[in-house]
């Protein structure tokens, strides 16, 4: 017997067993390990932080109850979607989001819209316009360099659920 035939064999014989074993259940981001907590351990577990960093993370846990279920589990796919990103795509993805949050008010607006817009154009589409003169007449260095940022993140398939 050929060695493709016997793979073949192997698994045919083997494929009842393998379909019905259980498949493994994703694990649970920590923010969902951190709600599962019990009252007294999420209280250990934020105590333990200096304070203004506390208060963030109790603001933050106030608004993610608060949620329609719909938007946290579109949050989670976003969670997600950024923890199976490549270690140093993580990084440029804290980093343009450094940014973007240290822009005034009024830019982050229309910096984030045209994040919206690039998030809708095909990848070709998306790098002529960021190439475009009036891409460059319409923002900064700074605001140009977050959204080449945002693009190439955008480039692999896996990512088109990054929000900022």
């Amino acid at each position: 017997m050929s060695s493709a035939a016997l793979t073949l064999a192997l698994a045919l014989a083997t494929a009842p067993y393998l379909a019905a074993q259980p498949r493994p259940r994703p694990q649970p981001s920590r923010i969902e390990k951190f709600r599962q907590l019990s009252p007294l351990q999420r209280k250990k577990t934020l105590d333990a932080l200096p304070p203004d960093r506390r208060k963030q993370a109790e603001q933050r846990l106030r608004e993610l109850d608060t949620m329609p279920s719909a938007q946290r589990e579109a949050l989670q796919r976003r969670y997600d979607a950024f923890q199976n990103l490549p270690e140093r795509q993580q990084d440029q993805a804290r980093r343009a989001y450094r940014e973007f949050n240290a822009l005034p008010s009024d830019r982050r607006d229309a910096v984030h819209a045209e994040m919206d817009t690039l998030r809708a154009l095909p990848e070709d589409d998306r790098a002529a316009r960021i190439r475009s003169p009036e891409h460059r007449k319409r923002f900064s260095a700074r605001e140009r360099s977050i959204l080449d940022d945002f693009a190439a993140l955008l480039a692999s398939p896996s990512n088109s659920d990054l929000r900022f």
